[in-house]
C-alpha cells in the first residue's frame, strides 16, 4: 500500500512543477494498475516456472473460455479485462477524491527533502516492477 501511495505522490511531486497536479490522480491510479499487474504477472510466471501443472490449467481454463483462438487475442482480451478490473478497484479505493486529498495532505506535510525522497520512492517501484517484467525477455532476446 506504502507503494501505490508513494505513487501517486511520484505523479504529485512531478505534476506540480508542471502546473498540472489535477492529473496526478488519474496519472497515479494508471501506474498503480500497471504496476500491480506487472507484479501479477512476474508472480504467475514464477509459480508456472516451479509449478508447470499450473500453466497448464492455465491454458485449458482458456481454451474452454475462449475456443481455439489465437494466443495474441486471448492475450489482449484477458489483459483489457485484468486492467479495467484492476483500475477501477484502484480507483475507488486509493484514488477516490477524499481519500487522494489526504494522501496529498501528508505529503505536503513533509519537507521538502522528503517530498523528493517519497518521489523517488514511488518512481523506483515502478521501474522495478517494469524491469521484473522486461528481465526474462531479455533472457530470451540475449540467449
Amino acid at each position: 500500500m506504502k507503494f501505490l501511495q508513494s505513487l501517486y505522490w511520484n505523479q504529485y511531486y512531478e505534476l506540480k512543477q508542471k502546473g498540472k497536479e489535477q492529473a496526478a490522480r488519474k496519472n497515479g491510479t494508471v501506474l498503480s494498475t500497471v504496476a500491480i499487474m506487472a507484479n501479477s504477472s512476474v508472480l504467475l510466471g514464477f509459480l508456472i516456472f516451479f509449478f508447470p501443472d499450473i500453466g497448464d490449467g492455465i491454458m485449458d481454463l482458456l481454451e474452454d473460455a475462449f475456443g481455439p483462438r489465437g494466443g495474441r487475442t486471448m492475450g489482449q482480451i484477458l489483459g483489457a479485462i485484468l486492467f479495467a478490473s484492476i483500475y477501477f478497484v484502484i480507483h475507488f479505493t486509493l484514488g477516490k477524491p477524499e481519500k487522494f486529498d489526504r494522501m496529498m495532505e501528508s505529503f505536503l506535510s513533509l519537507s521538502e527533502e522528503e517530498q523528493l525522497i517519497a518521489s523517488k520512492q514511488g518512481l523506483r517501484y515502478f521501474m522495478i516492477s517494469l524491469l521484473l517484467v522486461a528481465l526474462p525477455l531479455l533472457q530470451l532476446v540475449f540467449s
